[in-house]
C-alpha cells in the first residue's frame, strides 16, 4: 500500500514537473516572441518619433534661412537702388542685436570689400560662384559659422552689381534659429554632396559624447551615414536604430528645405526612450512573472499615454488659449490703427469742406460727416484702449495741469452733445480748488469725459450736472471729488453688476438705437483703479444716476482757481470763426509722411497760407531732398516703414551735407499721452504736433518757427462772427484719449 502511495506521488511529481517544464517553455516562447515583437515596436516607434523631431527642426531651420534670405533681398534691392549706401545697409543690418548677427558686408562685382568685415570665402569658392551667378547661397563653415549671401541686382536676372552677406557664428547661430535636438541631448552635423561640414551641435552629456571625426569617419558609421544619406534622398527625413561601440542611438538625417545641406548626426536611446529601458530589465529578471509584467507595462504604456495624451491636450488648449489672447490683442490694437488713419484723413478732408463749400446743404452734410467721424474715432479709440488695458500696457503718467483748462476742455467737449438733445448742463465746480495740480490730466479728462458722455446718451429731458470739490489731504495733497448727475433713464439695481462688463450693454433692446460698444464703463473702471480709485454708483430707475469717484492728487499750486462759470463764459466769447492767421508766401516747408492722405491733408489746411509746401513719403527721400534744398520748417512723421522719424532725425544732425542743421524739426505723431512731449524733446526734435492735426494749433506752430520777415500777419476784423466750427469731441492719441471715449 505505501509502495502504490509513493508511486503515485513520484508519478504526480513527474507530471508536476514535466507540466511546469512545459508551462516554462511555453513561458519562454511566449516572451522571447513578446520580447522581439515589443523590441522592433518600440524601436520603429522612436525611429518615426525622431526623423519627425529631425524634420521639424530641419524645415524650421529652412524657413528660417528663406526669411533671412528673403530680408537681405529687400536690403540688396534697396541699395541696388541707390536709396542707401552701403556703409547704411551693414549699419542697419550690424545694428540689429535683437537679431544676433555676428557680422555683415558688401563686396562689389569684382569680389572687393565696400562695407562690412569678414569676405564670404575665396573668388573661387562654390558659395561665391553662386552668388556672383545671380543665385542667392547658404554656407556653413565649422570654423566661421553660418552664412547668407544674395546677389545684388537692378531688377531680376540683371546684372550682378555686387554681393550683400551676412554671417553668424557658431553661437549666435544657435541662439537666432534654436537648432536644438532633444533637448540638447543630440549631436548633429552638417552635410553637403562632398561630406561634413562640421559640428552643429554637442550632445550635454560629455561622458557618452563621441569624437565627431571618428564618429564620422569609422566604417561601421559610414556604413550607417551612407545608408541615412540614401533614404533621406528620397524620404525627406529618416532615423534608423543602430548600436555603434557598445552604445545604443538612433541615427538621424533630413534635407534643410530650400538649400544643399542635410542635418545629420545621432541621439543616444536614453533621450529617446524616457526610462523605457526599465521594460528590458524587467522582462529578464522577472522571467517567471512574464505575463504579468507584460500587462502590468501594456497597463503602464496605456495609462503613460493617456496622461501623455491628456497633458498634450491641456498644454495645446492653454497655449491655443495665450496665443488667441495676444492674436485678439495685437488685431485689435492694429485695426484700431489702421482705421483711424482713413478717419484722421477723412476728418481733415471734411475740415476743409467745412472752409471752402458755401452751400449750406454741402456744409450740412460735411457738418454730419464731422459728428459720424468723431463718432467712429471714439469707437476706436475705445478699443485700443481696451486692447491697451488687456495686455497690460496702459500707464498712469502724471504732469502738471491747471485745473480751469481740465474742466473747461470737459465742458467743451460734452456742451455741444448736451445742447442737441435740449439739455441743461450744469457746473458746480468749488472756487476754492486748487489752480495747479499733478496728475494724468489726460486719463482724468478721459474718465470724466466718459461720464458726461453716457449721462447725455442716456437722458432725454434734464439736465446732467457735474460737480467738482475738494478736501485738503496734507501739506501737498488734495482729495479731488468728481459727481456727474443725470435726469435720466436709471439703471435697474439688477443691471448695475453688468454696467462694467465689457461688450456687455444694459437693456440692449430698449437702448439698441444709442451707439456704443459696451466697452466705456469698463475702461472707466478700469483707468481710475490704475489711479487708485474707483467709481460708486447711485441710480433710481426711471428718475436718473449719480456717477462719482475720489482722486488722491498732489497740489503745485494752492492758489485757488476761482469763478469757473465766468472764465468759462469769457472763453465763449473769444471764439471766432475760422481765417488763416498769417499768410508766408515765400515760406517753405518739408513734410515727410509716408500716408500719402495725410500730406494732402496738410497741403489742404495750409492752403490759404500760402506757404510753398514740399512732400516726401519716406526718411530716405527727406534725407535726399535736406542734402539739396533749405527749407524753413521741417514736420516729420514718427511712424515709418524702413527709418522712423526718430532714425531720420538723428541721420539728418550727423548727415555732413545737410543744409537745414539749424532749422526746426517738428514731429507728427498719433502719440499724444501724457509725457509724448518729453519723449520727442529727447530724440531732439523742436516741438511736437499730434493727429489728427488741428488747423490752430498747425497755424499757431508755424508762426512759432517760421522766420519773422517771411511771415505777413492778416488783421483783426472786428466784425467777425462767432465761432461756428466746433472742436473735435475725441482727440485720441496712439495710446490714449485726450478727449472724450465713447462707451
Amino acid at each position: 500500500m505505501k509502495q502504490s502511495v509513493s508511486s503515485l506521488l513520484s508519478c504526480f511529481a513527474a507530471r508536476t514537473a514535466a507540466e511546469f517544464l512545459v508551462i516554462a517553455a511555453v513561458l519562454g516562447m511566449i516572451g522571447c516572441a513578446a520580447w522581439h515583437r515589443i523590441d522592433g515596436y518600440m524601436k520603429e516607434t522612436l525611429e518615426l518619433a525622431v526623423s519627425r523631431q529631425v524634420d521639424t527642426v530641419a524645415h524650421s531651420m529652412g524657413q528660417q534661412f528663406r526669411q533671412q534670405l528673403e530680408e537681405m533681398e529687400t536690403g540688396a534691392w534697396i541699395l541696388s537702388q541707390r536709396r542707401i549706401t552701403p556703409e547704411e545697409l551693414v549699419e542697419v543690418y550690424d545694428s540689429e542685436a535683437a537679431k544676433k548677427v555676428t557680422a555683415v558686408g558688401v563686396k562689389d562685382a569684382d569680389g572687393n570689400l565696400l562695407a562690412g568685415s569678414i569676405p564670404p570665402g575665396e573668388k573661387d569658392s562654390a558659395m561665391e560662384a553662386k552668388l556672383y551667378s545671380g543665385q542667392r547661397a547658404i554656407g556653413y563653415w565649422e570654423d566661421r559659422g553660418l552664412m547668407f549671401g544674395v546677389p545684388i541686382v537692378d531688377e531680376p536676372g540683371g546684372k550682378v552689381q555686387g554681393v550683400f552677406y551676412k554671417l553668424y557664428d557658431n553661437w549666435a547661430m544657435l541662439e537666432q534659429f534654436n537648432m536644438v535636438l532633444f533637448d540638447g541631448a543630440g549631436t548633429a552635423v552638417l552635410f553637403d554632396e562632398t561630406g561634413p561640414l562640421g559640428l552643429l551641435t554637442k550632445g550635454r552629456d560629455s561622458a557618452k559624447e563621441m569624437d565627431v571625426e571618428h564618429f564620422c569617419s569609422h566604417p561601421d558609421m559610414q556604413e550607417t551615414f551612407q545608408r541615412v544619406w540614401e533614404h533621406t534622398e528620397s524620404h525627406g527625413s529618416v532615423a534608423f536604430f543602430h548600436k555603434h561601440e557598445k552604445e545604443w542611438f538612433f541615427a538621424f538625417g533630413s534635407r534643410i528645405p530650400g538649400t544643399d545641406l542635410k542635418l545629420m548626426g545621432y541621439v543616444p536611446w536614453e533621450a529617446v526612450s524616457s526610462g523605457l529601458d526599465n521594460i528590458y530589465l524587467a522582462m529578464l529578471v522577472a522571467f517567471c512573472v512574464l505575463l504579468c509584467a507584460a500587462l502590468m507595462f501594456s497597463r503602464y504604456a496605456y495609462v503613460a499615454r493617456v496622461k501623455t495624451r491628456e497633458s498634450e491636450e491641456l498644454r495645446e488648449a492653454r497655449d491655443a488659449a495665450d496665443v488667441a489672447n495676444r492674436a485678439k490683442s495685437e488685431f485689435l490694437s492694429n485695426m484700431s490703427h489702421e482705421i483711424r488713419t482713413p478717419i484722421n484723413a477723412v476728418l481733415g478732408m471734411d475740415e476743409m469742406i467745412l472752409r471752402e463749400a458755401g452751400d449750406e446743404t454741402i456744409l450740412g452734410y460735411a457738418e454730419n460727416i464731422r459728428t459720424a467721424g468723431n463718432s467712429l474715432l471714439g469707437l476706436v479709440n475705445d478699443i485700443l484702449d481696451f486692447s491697451k488695458i488687456e495686455a497690460g500696457k496702459m500707464d498712469i503718467i502724471p504732469v502738471e495741469y491747471a485745473t480751469s483748462s481740465l474742466l473747461n476742455d470737459l465742458v467743451n467737449m460734452i456742451e455741444k452733445r448736451a445742447e442737441n438733445k435740449g439739455l441743461a448742463l450744469h457746473v458746480e465746480a468749488d472756487e476754492n480748488l486748487p489752480s495747479i495740480l499733478y496728475g494724468d490730466e489726460i486719463r482724468i479728462k478721459q474718465v470724466v469725459t466718459n461720464i458726461l458722455t453716457n449721462a447725455v446718451k442716456y437722458t432725454e429731458h434734464g439736465s446732467v450736472t457735474l460737480s467738482v470739490s475738494c478736501e485738503r489731504a496734507g501739506e501737498s495733497e488734495a482729495r479731488l471729488h468728481f459727481s456727474v448727475r443725470d435726469t435720466g433713464i436709471g439703471i435697474r439695481e439688477e443691471d448695475l453688476a453688468k454696467l462694467f462688463t465689457a461688450f456687455e450693454r444694459i437693456e440692449e433692446k430698449r437702448n439698441r438705437t444709442i451707439e456704443g460698444t459696451g466697452l466705456g464703463m469698463n475702461i472707466t473702471s478700469r483707468l481710475l483703479a490704475l489711479m487708485g480709485s474707483k467709481l460708486e454708483v447711485k441710480s433710481v430707475y426711471g428718475e436718473g444716476s449719480e456717477f462719482s469717484f475720489t482722486l488722491e492728487s498732489r497740489v503745485m499750486n494752492w492758489e485757488p482757481m476761482g469763478d469757473f462759470s465766468a472764465s468759462h463764459r469769457q472763453s465763449l466769447a473769444a471764439r471766432t470763426t475760422y481765417r488763416e492767421k498769417f499768410t508766408a508766401p515765400t515760406a517753405r516747408i518739408l513734410v515727410v509722411d509716408d500716408t500719402v492722405m495725410n500730406l494732402t491733408v496738410i497741403k489742404g489746411l495750409l492752403k490759404q497760407t500760402k506757404v510753398q509746401i514740399v512732400t516726401a513719403e519716406s526718411g530716405y527721400e527727406c534725407l535726399n531732398l535736406a542734402a539739396k534744398e533749405a527749407y524753413d520748417i521741417i514736420f516729420l512723421d514718427h511712424r515709418m516703414p524702413g527709418i522712423d522719424g526718430i532714425e531720420t532725425l538723428k541721420r539728418l544732425k550727423e548727415m555732413p551735407e545737410n543744409q537745414n542743421k539749424d532749422i526746426p524739426v517738428i514731429a507728427l505723431t498719433a502719440n499724444a499721452v501724457s509725457g509724448a512731449r518729453e519723449e520727442y524733446m529727447a530724440a531732439g526734435f523742436t516741438d511736437y504736433l499730434t493727429k489728427p492735426i488741428v488747423s490752430d494749433k498747425l497755424e499757431a506752430m508755424m508762426l512759432k518757427y517760421l522766420p519773422a520777415d517771411k511771415v505777413l500777419h492778416r488783421e483783426a476784423d472786428a466784425n467777425e462772427p462767432a465761432e461756428t466750427t466746433a472742436k473735435p469731441a475725441v482727440e485720441h492719441g496712439e495710446d490714449a484719449a485726450e478727449g472724450a471715449t465713447l462707451p
